[in-house]
């Protein structure tokens, strides 16, 4: 057998394990089995060895007895015997065999299968006789074996009687068994239907576990996809807390610059307030109707741009009306009766500073009165004085002038 190699000043040596040959086992006689007692064994070597066995069952060794002769068993009961051979001076160089066994049931009288278990106890009575020897030992067992074979027979009917009994007790409980073996069985095909639902819901659960494994699939597909776009919002996020830096940087310079342009301005618009306070009480001094006079002339040149919109309207429509076609005057004549109405015109003078009132902030409310009251009115002067001048049927004039006067009164 090979053990190993090692390398001795440069040369390789290789090491072997001879394994020694064993001895042949010893032959046991005779075998296994159910025998009477007194019973005569003998152990045989080819090589005339060294012959030790155990009747215990345990392992024989260099201490266990020395097969000499012989072995005779006289008590009943269970024996394993077990036997090995050694090698003797002759034999050193080999090894010992392996160990043989051989089983015996021991009874004192044939066909005896009594099951009482007080019989194996019995300590195993053991001889090592020579042939002439077993010879007067058997006669002697004889007389105590027949004496021995009434009490075993009397113990055997006790022990069938049991055994019996015994029969009677399994066959009714065989019964009973039947009887639970049929409600295991309406059990089993109960189970058996219940695996196959079971089968079903699991091919059922597979199928979900699938469906399932790809959603998952798409969501983690989805889930990647989200965070790669996560990574460039991060990225977009510090490039915008960058400029946002950037911007409050600007922000705080610029609210610096307005602070100083806001400081500035109130230190102007001071100036100027003072100033026009000045201008004001200078102006009120020297000229006392000049405001007066200067919201009469607004009030007139609002009325006037008014006039002159009318005007270039009026204009547009004669333009528009030379171009169309020419028509006879019938076409332009009222159809069914005429009615004739009678027109007025009034003056109505305008206190100071109240003009601001009928023309209002925006210099269209006389336009407006006019198209309520669908008469003619304009502000003119007269004799150095304003007026409103109303020309209409006498309807709409009344109307307008109750309309002036309740401007003028407020």
């Amino acid at each position: 057998m090979f053990v190993g190699d090692r390398l001795v000043g440069g040369i390789a040596r290789r090491t072997y394990d001879i394994a020694q040959a064993r001895l042949d086992p010893p032959l046991i006689t005779p075998e296994s089995g159910s025998y009477v007692v007194p019973l005569r064994i003998t152990m045989s070597s080819q090589d005339m060895d060294d012959v030790r066995y155990t009747l215990d069952g345990s392992e024989p060794s260099l201490n266990s007895s020395k097969f000499k002769g012989p072995v005779v068993l006289l008590q009943e009961g269970d024996v394993v015997l077990k036997a090995r051979s050694f090698p003797t001076t002759s034999s050193t160089n080999r090894r010992p065999s392996e160990t043989v066994f051989a089983e015996y049931i021991l009874s004192y009288t044939a066909g005896d299968t009594t099951n009482d278990e007080s019989s194996h106890r019995h300590p195993v009575t053991v001889l090592n006789v020579t042939n002439v020897e077993f010879d007067e030992v058997e006669e002697r067992m004889a007389g105590e074996t027949a004496e021995k074979a009434v009490a075993m027979s009397r113990a055997t009917d006790q022990v069938r009687r049991e055994v019996e009994e015994d029969n009677a007790s399994l066959r009714k409980q065989l019964s009973e068994g039947k009887r639970e073996h049929k409600g295991l069985l309406a059990q089993l095909d109960a189970i058996r239907k219940e695996l196959g639902i079971a089968a079903a819901r699991k091919s059922l659960l597979q199928s979900n576990i699938a469906t399932q494994d790809e959603a998952t699939t798409r969501t983690k597909a989805t889930l990647q996809r989200l965070h790669e776009e996560q990574l460039e919002l991060k990225q977009q996020l510090f490039s915008s807390t960058v400029e946002v830096g950037e911007a409050e940087r600007l922000l705080r310079q610029s609210s610096a610059e307005r602070v100083a342009l806001h400081n500035q301005l109130a230190t102007l618009r001071k100036g100027l307030e003072e100033a026009y306070i000045e201008n004001k009480k200078e102006l009120a001094r020297v000229e006392p109707d000049l405001e007066d006079t200067v919201a009469e002339c607004s009030g007139v040149l609002a009325e006037q741009r008014h006039e002159l919109w009318l005007l270039k309207e009026t204009i547009s429509s004669l333009h528009r009306s030379l171009e169309a076609p020419s028509r006879t005057a019938s076409e332009f004549m009222p159809q069914g009766k005429a009615v004739n109405l009678s027109t007025v015109e009034v003056s109505i003078p305008i206190p100071r500073g109240k003009l601001r009132m009928i023309t209002g902030t925006s210099g269209t409310g006389l336009h407006a009165l006019r198209t309520t009251h669908k008469v003619q009115a304009q502000i003119v002067q007269d004799d150095g004085e304003l007026c409103v001048r109303v020309c209409g049927h006498a309807n709409g004039v009344h109307h307008l002038i109750e309309q002036i006067g309740k401007l003028l009164n407020e």
